[in-house]
């Protein structure tokens, strides 16, 4: 194995587990982020034998069945994730290794390796790092099969790019892009008779690996779904969430309807307010297609404003403020040494793999080499502008970056200064202004809520009172903040300020679903069981989640009104699956038994 190649995988081995350590106690462990609640809850669906919930075909599913192998353990999942992560490592410096040079594999190697970004991912239930490794492990195999030309390689190409796809959808489009780079190269004339069919047939063998895959994620969505598609069906709602009226900037953004950015709130949100306006059930496909069709005609309708953010878009793939999506790294730096001595430079490195793919435009696999740049770059401007999926490029823009960086020093020993400067120069000022613009380096605010949530998960009470004194003295009294504050009161048994602080939260916003709950709750355990089934009912006439119809109906359980909740729980029974979690579904079974063991048993 080369030098560089195994030190930099032990170096981001060493440093991974270095942050492990020293991130026991991370309040952000203890609050899943809205993604990493969807995967623990799918793993757990696929424990329970029923993961035919509508659900389960919203967001791509391999991911899901990665943390169920795991055993839906965080730390297992971790330590996985910090193995694979060190492999990508290592791969990223033995592809500059063999694009250009021993200083490319050792400046690609460790620019991964050092990444406080790559470091933080490790430790989040989120396919981040899986996505990274396998852009990196593709466009291995991919250099590979172009330079060999084996139906073997192409064959395994294919099967990887059906992977890719059930990992992440939008990667789907290496295989689309691939057979494109192979029409072209076929339809070149430089090719002799005897080479014209071997070049033809490279596309044949790719779609050999890829077809089977594609099938057998279709039979997965269509489980789940009732649609036969390799695609999730998110892609409609997604667009939705960048282009509307609502959202002229095209940033992250939950409408009205969706009580909160949870993938399972979102498309319950979405589904059912597309029934609301069809005045019909819709099956998710339908769902979808409503939701592709409206923002299409936004697109139409406002082609200036949405050419003007992808432009914007494009420019911040190369800044170096952070746009969080589930987690933060300025987040993650408050509870990790490790974090705040290592640098966050993913808006540099993206720049200069510009610069990378320069330098070796005219190598056979040129193309090949930029398939996943093209990839990464679209998903980023087309849709959500956001580091986590910045992040997946890292590996190779590292790769490239290696690459530019030792071509410009070997030009600048061979004293043609001019050239290297012309080769770097630029995407490094490009980066540079970027981030000095202040429209797109605004620093994002701290997420306090998980921070507090999660030190209330921990049940330390006090960091958690500290959090919150911080959450209102930097950002002011928020509906979101009163609700946390209130669940530490009834954590502490302080009911009195706990109800005062879910009805605050409920003036501020009473479309709090979740103050409504836990309003009930509080209610309940001070003795006001009429106030409880009311806010109870109010939590579920706003969002009537089975999560919130099994609390109305055990109000209703124990007010003795068994035929009301009877009949709920029935209802919730009655949804096959369509909105009910399997878990969800027990809880109902068992309030059915309570009432038929009598009444006896229908206590507190």
């Amino acid at each position: 194995m080369p030098l560089p190649v195994f030190v930099c995988g032990l170096i981001a081995l060493v440093i991974r587990f270095a942050h492990l350590s020293l991130t026991i106690d991370n309040p952000l462990r203890y609050q899943p982020a809205p993604d990493e609640d969807f995967y623990l809850t799918f793993a757990a669906a696929l424990v329970s034998g029923d993961a035919s919930h509508a659900i389960y075909g919203f967001m791509d599913p391999l991911y899901g069945y990665v943390v169920w192998a795991l055993g839906g353990d965080r730390f297992g999942i971790t330590i996985t994730q910090i193995l694979l992560d060190s492999a990508t490592t290592s791969g990223i410096a033995l592809l500059a290794l063999r694009w250009h040079s021993q200083s490319a594999s050792w400046i690609a190697g460790l620019g991964y390796a050092l990444s406080a970004v790559a470091v933080m991912y490790t430790g989040a239930v989120l396919k981040a790092p899986w996505v990274a490794a396998m852009l990196t492990l593709w466009l291995g195999i991919a250099c590979r099969a172009w330079r060999d030309g084996s139906p073997g390689s192409w064959i395994v190409l294919g099967i990887l790019g059906g992977v890719a796809a059930a990992l992440r959808s939008n990667l789907i489009a290496l295989n689309l892009l691939m057979l494109c780079v192979l029409l072209r190269e076929g339809m070149r004339n430089q090719f002799s008779p005897t080479q014209r069919p071997l070049v033809w047939r490279r596309p044949m063998w790719l779609l050999a690996g890829l077809l089977p895959v594609m099938i057998a994620l279709g039979m997965h969505h269509y489980e789940t779904t009732q649609r036969f598609s390799p695609l999730p069906v998110n892609g409609g709602i997604v667009l939705h969430q960048i282009y509307n009226s609502d959202n002229p900037d095209a940033r992250q953004f939950a409408p009205a309807f969706v009580s909160n950015p949870h993938p399972r709130e979102i498309w319950y949100g979405y589904s059912a307010e597309a029934e609301r306006r069809a005045a019909r059930p819709l099956t998710p496909g339908e769902v979808d297609a409503y939701w592709r069709l409206e923002a299409l005609r936004y697109i139409a309708h406002e082609p200036l404003n949405v050419a003007r953010n992808m432009t914007r878009k494009f420019l911040e793939l190369f800044g170096a403020s952070e746009r969080p999506n589930n987690l933060s790294i300025n987040d993650e730096r408050r509870f990790s040494t490790v974090l705040r001595w290592l640098p966050d430079s993913v808006g540099l490195w993206t720049a200069l793999a510009l610069a990378g793919l320069w330098t070796l435009r005219r190598r056979p696999d040129a193309r090949v080499i930029a398939i996943p740049v093209v990839v990464v770059f679209s998903t980023f401007i087309m849709f959500y502008a956001e580091s986590r999926f910045r992040f997946h490029l890292l590996p190779i823009s590292c790769a490239l970056s290696g690459v530019a960086l030792a071509e410009a020093w070997i030009r600048l020993r061979a004293g043609a200064w001019a050239s290297s400067l012309r080769l770097i120069a630029p995407p490094s000022l490009l980066s540079i202004i970027v981030s000095a613009m202040p429209s797109l380096s605004a620093a994002p605010l701290v997420d306090w809520e998980r921070i507090a949530q999660g030190y209330v998960n921990m049940n330390q009470t006090e960091p958690a009172r500290l959090a919150l004194e911080s959450w209102e003295a930097e950002q002011g009294q928020t509906g979101d903040m009163l609700r946390i504050r209130a669940m530490v009161h009834y954590r502490t048994g302080n009911l009195g300020a706990a109800i005062d602080d879910n009805r605050a939260a409920i003036r501020l916003n009473r479309q709090d679903s979740t103050a409504w709950f836990n309003l009930a709750l509080a209610l309940d355990s001070n003795g006001d069981k009429r106030g409880a089934l009311d806010a109870a009912e109010a939590a579920a006439g706003i969002n009537p989640s089975p999560r919130n119809r099994l609390l109305w109906a055990t109000a209703l359980e124990f007010a003795g009104r068994q035929a009301e909740a009877g009949a709920i729980y029935q209802d919730i029974l009655a949804d096959n699956g369509e909105t009910a979690t399997p878990i969800e579904r027990q809880h109902a079974l068992d309030g059915l038994q309570r009432m038929r063991n009598g009444p006896d048993n229908a206590t507190h």
